[in-house]
């Protein structure tokens, strides 16, 4: 069972959501010119890169998935990965 009470570790990166990514498109240049630090997405979705903003930051997650389906395939714990 997993806890809903705050903790120092990190949490895993999720994907921009449908309605987050269709605002950015609309507001994207005004985003843009916005003084901000990188975004930091992961490459659940694909983006094209003429969609792609200087400060963007696309991680790749195949081997966090690969690594998943293989502890659960073998009896391992996935929580371990978060550690």
């Amino acid at each position: 069972a997993s806890s809903s009470s705050s903790s120092t570790r990190t949490r895993p990166v999720s994907s921009v959501s449908p309605a987050s990514a269709s605002r950015s498109r609309r507001h994207g240049s005004r985003w843009a010119a916005r003084s901000r630090p990188s975004v930091v997405v992961t490459n659940t979705v694909a983006l094209p890169e003429d969609k792609r903003l200087d400060k963007l930051t696309v991680l790749n997650v195949a081997p966090l998935f690969a690594a998943a389906i293989e502890r659960i395939h073998s009896g391992q714990s996935v929580g371990a990965l978060f550690e």
